[in-house]
């Protein structure tokens, strides 16, 4: 997958950040070319009365114990293509 990078991003705060990248993840898990399994990881609504986005989100990720240190490390299990 195409990451999202700094010419995809325009804010200049992290909720700005944010923001854009999950309403970009939503955009992308509506496209069915780059989400063929039709997985809804990242739900979002915007409310016009109050100004407030809210949403969810959970990524499947994988776990693994480094093993210099013993510390669990997670790293994110790609879904989307």
């Amino acid at each position: 997958m195409a990451a999202l990078t700094g010419a995809d991003l325009k804010a200049d705060t992290a909720e700005g950040l944010a923001l854009e990248s999950l309403m970009q993840l939503q955009a992308i898990e509506r496209t069915t070319a780059r989400n063929p399994d039709n997985r809804n990881f990242v739900t979002g609504t915007y409310n016009s009365d109050t100004g407030i986005y809210s949403g969810t989100f959970s990524f499947p990720v994988a776990q693994t114990i480094d093993p210099a240190t013993g510390n669990l490390v997670l790293a994110a299990t790609p879904y989307l293509t």
